[in-house]
């Protein structure tokens, strides 16, 4: 079955920091979405990047059900997941990526979707996988309480800033520049154990 969670900060009525899709099989109840945000907000972003007076971070989370392959060896995904990740992709607020399918990765790299980390950092990191993302398991942040649900596999990735007809809104792009702050935190945080101990 297609499961979609929505997790919006709407008691608080403001903008989020970080803008995150998760791309996988496993479904999160809100306790589970609210433990992941909630340690986001308080150990791994450094500051409130867009200024607003509050850290937030909003995570949608969209599960691929695989049907099959077309004529072309091309896999193929169940209508309700591809019309909204679809969506998502066209009209979302989502910068950055949580994947734990490789077939929709190499999608988004052989369209064009995600930037190269050069872009982002200057250069590609020591601890990335590849130009364009990291492996969960080599960021810090696998080590935290309730981070566990993620794979060491999940690669951990940037999309462009969406366009239309060609051309990427102004909104679009400030959105991007203020999640690039939100990943450089993901990247660069350090694991302390009181950051875990926190949460017992």
């Amino acid at each position: 079955a297609f499961v979609l969670f929505l997790v919006l900060n709407t008691a608080s009525r403001v903008e989020p920091d970080a803008n995150i899709l998760y791309l996988g099989p496993k479904t999160f109840n809100l306790t589970q979405i609210d433990e992941i945000t909630s340690t986001l907000n308080s150990k791994i972003l450094t500051s409130d990047h867009n200024g607003d007076g509050k850290i937030v971070s909003d995570i949608i989370s969209l599960r691929p059900v695989v049907t099959g392959t077309d004529e072309n060896g091309e896999t193929v995904y169940e209508t309700a997941f591809a019309e909204q990740f679809r969506l998502e992709i066209n009209s979302g607020d989502t910068v950055i990526f949580i994947i734990e399918s490789e077939s929709i990765y190499d999608k988004l790299v052989e369209d064009d979707l995600l930037m190269p980390l050069v872009e982002i950092f200057g250069e590609v990191p020591a601890n990335a996988d590849d130009a364009y993302s990291f492996k969960f398991g080599d960021t810090d942040m696998s080590k935290l309480d309730y981070f566990d649900v993620f794979t060491k596999n999940a690669r951990l990735c940037f999309r462009y800033p969406r366009v239309v007809n060609g051309v990427a809104s102004e909104q679009a792009k400030e959105l991007s520049e203020l999640n690039k702050k939100a990943f450089k935190d993901m990247i660069s945080y350090r694991f302390k154990t009181e950051d875990n101990l926190a949460n017992s």
